[in-house]
């Protein structure tokens, strides 16, 4: 599954990263992240932890 989460702020990245760990969810064990300006995009066959985190940001 891939999704998108969009990023605010300066420490967005770190945040990100943060709120991924909450559900188990850390590059690159299980998890693919690729920053951009305005968004990131997230990649995980853990497809349920994925929607969950993406429903939380």
């Amino acid at each position: 599954m891939t999704t998108a989460f969009p990023m605010r702020g300066d420490d967005a990245k770190t945040k990100l990263l943060s709120h991924l760990a909450q559900y188990n969810l850390i590059p690159p064990q299980n998890c693919v992240i690729t920053f951009h300006e305005l968004h990131a995009i997230v990649s995980s066959q853990h497809s349920t932890a994925l929607g969950s985190a993406r429903t939380a940001w």
